[in-house]
Formats: C-alpha cells, structure tokens, sequence
C-alpha cells in the first residue's frame, strides 16, 4: 500500500502457463507502482489441469468484486480504478476478465462481493496468449500441451480453444488496453497473439482504447530492461485519473 488513502489498483497476476506460478512473486516492474501512489494486490488463481477454465477466471473475477467491497468498506483503495496486468498466462486471464464482465462469472459469491461488478479501467497485458486456437498450433513443445491443460482438452477442438481466447469475446465499450511482446517470442507469437489483438480491441474501442509495445528482439521473457516502463506508467496513468 502506498501512503495516500484511496488508492487506484494495479491488480497483478503471475505467469506460469496457467499450472504453475504463485502469486508471491512479484516483478520490480510492477511492485514500482507503490512508489508511483498505486497499491499492487497480487492475486492466486487456481491452477491447471486440476483446475481448468473457467475455474482461474472465477477466482480473478471474484479478487476484482473482494477489492472493490475492501475499498468501499475501508476506504484505503478506490476499487472504482482497478488496472488488472497479467504476464504470459496471467497477461491472457487479464484480457479475459477485463473483456468479459457480467459473464463467466462465479456461482457462489457472497452477499458482499455480490454487490459489485467486476469491471475495470484498465488491462495490461504482456507477453499474453490471447487466442488460443493460435498458440495451440505454435511449434514450440509447450504451446499444444499448457493451452490443452488450462481448457481441459486434448486433443482440442477449435470450439473449445476459442471460448477460452480473449480475442473471441470482443465487444464495443471495452476499457482500454496495453499489450507487450516480444518480437522474437517463439511462445507467444507477437503478430498472431498481442499484435492481432491490439488491432481488434482498437477498431471497437477507437482513438486511446488500444497500445502495443512490440519489443524488438525481445523474447518471452519481458522484465525491466526490456518493457517501456515509462509508456506503462504513462497508460496505468491516464485510465486511472478521472476525466
């Protein structure tokens, strides 16, 4: 938590390819936000294949709703300004979320977290597989079996993989969105995956509504020395002040 009450949010969630990964582990890219006047709430998800989608969706739909009623209540965060910034699995459960407000949600919310929805301001996404159909197809030896685990398939049919892609549920009035990849990724192909998408996302939404910071040279694994941080900063920024 930084210091000034009523902070905006930058909701996190870790990588791993949707079966591994923890939510202590933090990037020094994004615990900077403190500094900046943002808290930064790390979230768990559930992970694959015991718990395939939408199961993850769930738990970070559910952490949107808990940290708006946690703002309402105590007034230290403004859970009206939530950015949710995922990288790699956590950059496409991200997109999702920020994409499909009012569906996929959980079943079993309490009266509290009830109340609120699980909108957001704003959606960062780095290195995110955003269609599914596409990374399923991806030479690389993880691509096929991390995409069949987290759907719960294998072989997978195309049906299966596209209800899982972010890129499939597009809409008008979607908040506005920030994508990073790495140009030489062999994971998470930068035309097919953050690049398409990008493009999609800002036909909707119009001028400001889409970002892409297309890393020359870099590859799956983005961190400081890589990522604009300047340019994030600037975009966690502008959808998080008000006007």
């Amino acid at each position: 938590l930084p210091t000034n009450p009523g902070a905006p949010i930058v909701l996190y969630l870790h990588s791993g390819g949707w079966v591994g990964g923890d939510k202590q582990f933090v990037p020094d890219m994004v615990m900077r936000f403190v500094e900046r006047g943002y808290a930064v709430a790390s979230v768990g998800y559930r992970l694959a294949p015991a718990h395939p989608f939408p199961e993850p969706v769930h738990d970070v739909k559910r952490a949107i709703r808990w940290l708006k009623a946690y703002g309402a209540r105590e007034g230290v965060v403004d859970g009206d300004r939530i950015v949710v910034y995922g990288a790699s699995a956590g950059g496409h459960l991200a997109a999702f979320v920020a994409a499909t407000p009012g569906r996929f949600e959980p079943d079993d919310l309490t009266p509290g977290e009830a109340a609120f929805d699980s909108t957001v301001s704003g959606v960062v996404s780095v290195v995110g597989p955003t269609d599914l159909v596409s990374l399923y197809a991806t030479p690389s030896p993880w691509a096929a079996p991390m995409a069949g685990a987290f759907v719960g398939c294998g072989p997978c049919e195309e049906d299966e993989l596209r209800v899982a892609s972010p890129i499939d549920h597009l809409h008008p009035g979607l908040p506005p969105a920030y994508w990073a990849d790495g140009e030489n990724d062999g994971l998470v192909d930068a035309a097919s995956q953050g690049a398409a998408i990008a493009a999609a996302w800002g036909d909707l939404g119009g001028i400001y509504s889409s970002w892409l910071d297309l890393i020359e040279g870099g590859d799956h694994n983005i961190d400081e020395s890589t990522i604009n941080q300047r340019w994030v900063e600037a975009f966690v920024h502008f959808v998080t002040t008000p006007g």
